[in-house]
């Protein structure tokens, strides 16, 4: 997770402060920074198997319920089933099919990079719980988060190599039928072969179809923050 993208985040809650005070901005901040904390904690232990790691994001999970109300409980738990758990699976076929040289298509690509973000969605739940925003606002959110994502893929190609995390420039490398063996060392590198072989100007449509996607949502002039850290 890119402290860019949390940076966004907290200056959007802190742009709902003259709508909802600043002790429910603050409430509102430290529920998000727990689900952050719970989010990490088990992306490490589901990376590594450290159980220390499964400790901290249960005692983070029991934050989150603590702060809620009944209903929002119930609600976040679905969350929880439909976004959190799925992706793990999701993520572990993702890593076997790398490894089985699956050539993804473009649809699996942009999909993956939505899904890796799908936490974000989390975040707009929780700050919705104190204040109501529309779920078109979310996907701002969302859709920002998952523009973010792709830089820290960037940042992180190296290390994923190493590791053969699904890096979502792997599963792009993939979709051209490029082996393993053929990719490039460090990004510098791989980023010349990407504008060489198509695959930059598939990845920037992709982004651009994205940003006009959400620049275009009527209700988003109404939420200037948002819409500023957008660009």
């Amino acid at each position: 997770l890119l402290f860019s993208s949390l940076t966004s985040l907290f200056c959007d809650i802190r742009g709902l402060k003259p709508r909802i005070g600043d002790a429910n901005a603050s409430r509102v901040s430290k529920m998000v920074l727990t689900a952050v904390r719970w989010v990490v904690a088990m992306d490490y232990y589901n990376e590594t198997g450290d159980t220390d790691f499964d400790t901290i994001a249960k005692e983070q999970r029991h934050i989150i319920d603590s702060l809620l109300t009944d209903s929002q409980k119930a609600d976040f738990k679905l969350l929880e089933q439909n976004i959190v758990d799925p992706y793990w699976i999701y993520e572990e076929d993702t890593k076997k099919q790398i490894l089985e040289g699956h050539t993804f298509s473009d649809q699996e690509v942009e999909e993956s990079i939505m899904r890796r973000s799908g936490d974000s969605l989390l975040y707009g739940a929780l700050t919705s719980y104190e204040y109501p925003i529309p779920s078109e606002i979310i996907d701002v959110l969302h859709v920002r988060q998952a523009l973010e994502d792709i830089e820290d893929c960037m940042e992180d190609y190296e290390e994923d190599l190493k590791e053969l995390e699904p890096n979502i420039f792997f599963l792009y490398f993939l979709s051209n039928s490029m082996p393993r063996n053929l990719w490039p060392l460090d990004f510098d590198s791989a980023k010349k072969v990407m504008e060489e072989n198509g695959i930059l100007s598939r990845l920037v449509s992709f982004i651009e179809r994205s940003y006009k996607k959400v620049k275009e949502i009527p209700s988003l002039k109404d939420y200037p923050d948002f819409e500023k850290n957008l660009d």
